[in-house]
């Protein structure tokens, strides 16, 4: 049997076509006022707005990765991850400050060089319960690591040695050491050096690589985005009727999708395929319906579990990405030695 639509009652139609964004749907009339001879309510001074809950909101802050910087240099902190559940509220900014900084106060971004630091991020929210802004802080602890650390050479039995370490995601692809005595190179970039007694400088190069990570908003809470999905569950074939909305022959169907943001989204619907034995191409009359952001429908043709198609949903909440670039460098430190 085909799938067919119910014909709902037309203020039921105004609604749903309130919810799939081409129509508005009348607000419910004003109660009647109350006759004049009924006792009034004693007056009372307004109690003040409760401000929503984070739970309310859906709201959850990130933490900021502990980073490796340059030896010597810089590295740009940005405010963590802030989602907000879009049907509850909207993020309308993410900043962060680094306590104990100058001018790094609610920020975009904040320079900032190794050290440990206090690092508050402050996310200001549209709430749809009243449609009031709020303001909502997390803080945490931010230990910026230096990439290499070098130290005086060794020595053992005359022989000098570099020492370098390396830190937690750092990769060290060189170290040499240049030996010079009284303005004289003696030896230059080489992995050790046997000199007989006296005191040289020593100038430590390493070299060094590591991967920085930068994550940034891809898609905000409530706007479309552009997915690549799959089919991950089809369920039994019935016969029933989803709401008021759509009748016949259906599946229960899950799906996961993928886009230019971290993770996976995952949603779920109806599935109707056609079951009229029609021949040829079946596009139009095979369709998923689901209700979360919606009501709405999309096509889906001759649908089984790894079946791929492309999707255009809404975003549940403020989606990132996260982006990772290949960082190098070099440093050198000079140090005065004593063989003996």
């Amino acid at each position: 049997m085909r799938s067919a639509f119910i014909r709902p009652s037309a203020a039921a139609l105004a609604c749903a076509a309130l919810l799939l964004g081409s129509a508005s749907c009348a607000a419910p009339a004003p109660l009647a006022a109350a006759p004049a001879h009924a006792s009034a309510a004693p007056a009372a001074f307004p109690l003040p707005a409760a401000v929503p809950t984070a739970a309310e909101l859906g709201l959850k802050f990130g933490t900021i990765a502990n980073p490796l910087v340059k030896a010597g240099g810089t590295r740009t902190i940005r405010p963590a991850k802030v989602t907000v559940d879009a049907s509850a509220g909207e993020l309308l900014s993410r900043l962060v400050t680094v306590k104990g900084l100058p001018d790094a106060t609610n920020k975009a971004s904040v320079k900032v060089t190794a050290g440990t630091y206090t690092v508050t991020t402050t996310a200001k929210v549209r709430s749809r319960l009243d449609g009031k802004t709020y303001s909502y802080t997390s803080a945490q602890k931010l230990t910026v690591r230096p990439a290499v650390g070098v130290k005086a050479p060794t020595v053992s039995r005359r022989t000098v040695t570099p020492t370098v370490s390396a830190a937690t995601g750092a990769k060290l692809t060189s170290k040499k050491i240049t030996v010079t005595r009284n303005g004289k190179t003696i030896k230059r970039n080489v992995s050790s050096a046997k000199l007989p007694k006296g005191t040289y400088m020593v100038k430590t190069t390493a070299k060094y690589s590591f991967t920085s990570k930068s994550t940034s908003l891809a898609a905000a809470a409530g706007t479309a985005v552009t997915t690549d999905c799959v089919v991950t569950r089809l369920g039994t074939l019935r016969y029933g009727s989803i709401g008021s909305y759509v009748e016949g022959k259906y599946q229960d169907i899950s799906w996961t999708c993928t886009g230019g943001f971290d993770g996976k989204l995952a949603g779920n619907g109806y599935y109707f395929p056609d079951t009229s034995g029609a021949s040829g191409s079946s596009e139009g009359r095979e369709f998923v319906f689901y209700l979360a952001g919606g009501p709405a429908s999309f096509s889906l043709s001759r649908a089984t579990v790894g079946t791929a198609f492309k999707h255009t949903m809404t975003a549940p909440e403020d989606l990132y990405l996260t982006t990772a670039t290949k960082v190098s460098g070099t440093t050198s430190k000079t140090h005065t030695v004593k063989v003996g």
